[in-house]
């Protein structure tokens, strides 16, 4: 089970372990009581053999034993049977007594047990009384010894409850066997799965793990959920991806990051890659870097409605030569934090993502950003987070805990290692839930507002406008960001 603890594994499948042994003992239970019941009661006959009369002997006894052994055999054959049914206080033929009777020595005694089972209680006992009855009355000389005396010990009660079927014991029975059943499913589901739900998986595969995510989202949530805003939980797993990240980026004193263009990519179209991104982006601006968050899945644009702004113009737009910079990035809601949506869809995405105007978009952003976040399409899939991947400085993957595959997250890291990126390592995201709330979110699209060369955005204090679009004044002519925790 690929190195999954069992308390991890007990944990997540109890429920359902659970489940399926009360619909196992409750199955039972049904069809045992859809069952007809079978109710059974016992005469008991005593075989005495006297050689003197008044004087009971060892040898009495032992003969009185093998008589009964005898006996035991002649109950149940024919001539009894045919004089049972003659009888005429039973309403059955002599095959049907004979499917109901069982007789017995018990043991190696004199004592003679005749079993009688019906779905009625009165009539098993009437079987078991009569037979006994009809045995003892019995004048034919072949089945009756002279010196041999057969009474009845105990005769045969009505039954106050059925031997079958057992509900309590069906219903146990069911309950175990759907535990055992659904454990080895279980067991064999948990072998055949190789997706990756720990850390411990990451690194097996030597890839260094920034950080595991558990985020639930609300589920009144809709797109747009940033649960580094709106969740504590959330928000203090990535300052923590914040810290492991900073590492790789190389902290420089006074002038923020050695690598400051960030790729983020999964292995495969992921619902966790984008809203990682965004939240990667809203943490680094909450430090106090100013922080640049590229929408460059061009395939499947989503951040500019987590950030609510519009997509009519964006990177796009800038790379076919329509756009300025200036004039497509916007400013969002959070602190920090400007968004360069991915504007209209082009036809050759990855021809536009690996194009010369492209790296330099991306060098231009570096000298005007503390760190620029690229979000970008899967790996595994399309062209365009390769290309992108040889002009970013580091690549960080989100992989999706339990559905990213541990063959996948292998196979994207060797495609991005061919790129020649650096690869500061892998977000595990285990996000459940629905998507994103709208509280925190603006709704409504806000005019651009350029800001005159030479003016820069306020950092640290509150937010300008949802909307605006600036372009910072370059890194000599600024002031450089501090990590303030917020």
């Amino acid at each position: 089970m690929h190195d999954m603890p069992y308390l991890d594994l007990a944990r997540r499948w109890l429920l359902v372990v659970l489940i399926a042994t009360g619909l196992g003992g409750a199955t039972a239970l049904f069809v045992s009581g859809r069952i007809t019941p079978t109710y059974e009661t016992t005469a008991t006959l005593l075989v005495n053999q006297q050689a003197q009369e008044g004087i009971l002997q060892r040898a009495d006894i032992e003969t009185g034993a093998m008589l009964a052994a005898v006996y035991t055999q002649l109950i149940p054959t024919q001539p009894i049977l045919d004089l049972v049914a003659a009888d005429g206080s039973l309403d059955l033929t002599p095959g049907e007594i004979g499917e109901r009777l069982e007789v017995e020595q018990l043991g190696q005694s004199q004592l003679i047990l005749i079993r009688a089972s019906d779905s009625s209680p009165e009539r098993a006992q009437q079987i078991a009384n009569t037979v006994a009855a009809v045995f003892i009355s019995s004048t034919d000389t072949g089945l009756r010894s002279a010196s041999a005396q057969v009474t009845i010990a105990e005769a045969a009660s009505v039954p106050g409850y059925p031997v079958s079927p057992r509900k309590s014991l069906n219903a146990a029975g069911g309950a175990m066997l759907a535990f055992v059943a659904c454990v080895a499913l279980i067991a064999l589901i948990e072998y055949l799965d190789d997706s990756v739900k720990r850390s411990r998986q990451v690194a097996a595969l030597g890839a260094r793990v920034l950080g595991e995510v558990r985020t639930r989202v609300p589920k009144t949530a809709a797109p747009g959920y940033i649960a580094a805003d709106a969740d504590p939980a959330t928000a203090e797993a990535y300052r923590y991806i914040r810290t492991a990240l900073s590492t790789s980026l190389g902290v420089e004193e006074g002038e923020g990051f050695e690598h400051s263009v960030v790729l983020v990519t999964s292995p495969t179209q992921s619902a966790a890659k984008s809203p990682a991104t965004g939240n990667l982006a809203v943490i680094f601006g909450l430090a106090g870097y100013r922080t640049l968050l590229i929408e460059a899945n061009l395939r499947s644009p989503q951040l500019h409605q987590t950030f609510a702004t519009s997509n009519d113009v964006g990177l796009t737009s800038i790379l076919t030569g329509g756009l300025s910079a200036r004039d497509a990035i916007r400013v969002t809601s959070h602190r920090g934090v400007s968004l360069l949506p991915a504007g209209p869809l082009p036809a050759h995405a990855a021809d536009l993502l690996g194009s010369a105007g492209m790296r330099t978009l991306l060098r231009e952003c570096q000298a005007d950003y503390d760190l620029v976040i690229v979000d970008s399409p899967a790996i595994l899939e399309v062209a365009d987070a390769a290309a992108l991947a040889a002009a970013a400085d580091v690549a960080v993957i989100v992989a999706q805990g339990g559905r990213t595959k541990a063959h996948q997250l292998r196979d994207a890291v060797a495609k991005l290692e061919s790129t020649g990126c650096m690869i500061a390592g892998v977000i595990l995201d285990h996000t459940r839930g629905g998507t994103q709330p709208t509280e925190n979110l603006r709704t409504e699209e806000q005019p651009l507002r350029l800001v005159p060369p030479g003016q820069t955005q306020p950092r640290n204090e509150e937010s300008p406008p949802s909307g605006t679009a600036t372009l910072p004044a370059t890194r000599n002519e600024r002031p450089r960001a501090t990590r303030v925790q917020p």
